[in-house]
């Protein structure tokens, strides 16, 4: 089974994934901050993250250095509603 992390303060948002790769037989656990998305990350060790970028108590930004810090081989897909080419390029160069 290939276990994931949704990592996403918007409820619906966070639900909807987590029913959805459900569905198509993911292990899936969910985190509404940073902070708890990346205890979680360190504990289970997912093979894919989904991240959005803003999170309280830590951003995105900081999930994803660390996470790749920490794990090199883990997948990390970002999901945001603030995009732009400044943002791409940035993800793209700490892991994403």
């Amino acid at each position: 089974m290939i276990h994931s992390l949704v990592v996403d303060d918007d409820p619906a948002l966070r639900e909807s994934l987590r029913i959805y790769l459900e569905r198509d037989g993911y292990s899936v656990r969910t985190a509404a901050d940073g902070l708890e998305g990346f205890a979680l990350f360190q504990e289970l060790k997912p093979q894919f993250v989904l991240l959005d970028l803003q999170l309280p108590k830590m951003d995105g930004f900081e999930v994803l250095r660390k996470i790749k810090k920490s794990s090199i081989r883990t997948q990390v897909i970002i999901i945001t509603a603030h995009d732009g080419i400044d943002t791409t390029i940035r993800v793209i160069k700490d892991g994403a």
